[in-house]
């Protein structure tokens, strides 16, 4: 594994601990050294646990660390990052308390909402929108649904927010009976084998969030068999969200809003330094899972999604009927999933339109 990231991040005020992998997770432990800041009157945590993956759709975290707003924000609670590969091991380790704030696609967040008696966590702010793709063979034509049938497909994972996209499209398309019958097959695939199990033809379409989607095409060969954005309203979707475990929410409010500052901080310093930003998340995603992102699939990926601060909460509320509707959740109410005072606050203050201002 290339290093260099994690050297990059353990300079000077922080020092790298440890790396171990275990059931689909890379923990990465940071530790402060030094001393820390004085606690004022506020309840303030000893730590807070960060969890994220190796997706240009979760941009802010790779930045934010890399540019040290996270750790500069929380002001001397100890900030512990930890790169997870799947939303499943995501939710799992909030469930387990071993993450306080996560971002992650928003139908983990659901059914883990769902499943939880509401309250587990809550969602208190986006990441992205868009920014995934359909993939397919060269030689699937344009518009050929039927061509899908009794062939596999990979997926990031079962029961994630990109399988049950592409099982809504298939069925919006006349495909219902054909996945009823089980004659199209998702087949969960890692980001490191996604490239060589397409380019063997062993599947013959992806549904991925970028740069993963990017890098199927240029290094291939496949091409976009559709832009998930153009199946929402306005062509805008959350693909990542930012999620807080309500217990810590409820104990340390001060601490949630210092990281919402570092997060709205870092996304709107990633639009204003677009190249530096595409280096720092390309040679990050290298260091911790050993796949290397050219400038040119980093520059395509970039253009399909943007970074945000935004949930976009309407296509949230629509996600989750979809989710009822496929069987995934018994109550598509999620009204009580969404807290946006802390980061409206902070939007108020900084004379930004507030969450539920936000035009989507």
């Amino acid at each position: 594994m290339n290093m260099q990231y994690l050297k990059t991040i353990s300079k000077t005020s922080v020092k790298l601990k440890h790396i171990f992998f275990s059931d689909g997770i890379i923990f990465l432990f940071i530790f402060l050294v030094g001393g820390c800041a004085q606690k004022q009157d506020v309840n303030l945590p000893d730590e807070l646990r960060f969890g994220f993956m190796p997706d240009f759709t979760h941009a802010q975290a790779f930045v934010g660390i890399e540019k040290k707003q996270y750790k500069l924000n929380l002001k001397g609670i100890d900030f512990k990052p930890a790169l997870y590969l799947t939303g499943a091991s995501v939710m799992r380790a909030l469930v387990q308390d071993e993450l306080d704030i996560a971002f992650v696609d928003p139908l983990s967040a659901i059914i883990s909402h769902s499943r939880s008696d509401r309250n587990l966590i809550r969602i208190i702010g986006g990441v992205s929108s868009g920014g995934i793709l359909f993939v397919v063979q060269r030689d699937v034509p344009p518009g050929h649904m039927n061509d899908f049938k009794r062939n596999t497909i990979a997926i990031p994972e079962l029961n994630g927010s990109q399988h049950l996209a592409i099982k809504e499209y298939f069925s919006s398309e006349g495909l219902s009976r054909s996945l009823q019958r089980g004659e199209i097959q998702f087949s969960p695939i890692s980001r490191e084998e996604l490239l060589s199990t397409f380019s063997r033809q062993s599947v013959i379409g992806a549904w991925f969030p970028e740069p993963w989607a990017s890098k199927l095409i240029v290094e291939g060969g496949g091409y976009t068999f559709i832009n998930e954005s153009s199946l929402w309203t306005k062509s805008i979707f959350a693909s990542t969200l930012m999620v807080c475990r309500l217990e810590f929410l409820q104990m340390y409010p001060e601490a949630v809003e210092r990281f919402l500052k570092a997060h709205i901080k870092t996304t709107l310093w990633i639009r204003n330094h677009k190249d530096e930003s595409l280096k720092i998340i390309s040679d990050g995603i290298e260091a911790v899972i050993g796949e290397k992102i050219s400038k040119e699939i980093a520059d395509k990926a970039f253009i399909r999604m943007v970074v945000t601060y935004d949930p976009v909460r309407p296509s949230i509320i629509k996600l989750a009927a979809m989710s009822k509707r496929h069987g995934l959740i018994l109550d598509k109410r999620i009204d009580d999933i969404f807290e946006f005072a802390p980061i409206d606050s902070i939007l108020s203050y900084k004379y930004l339109p507030p969450i539920k201002k936000i035009i989507n």
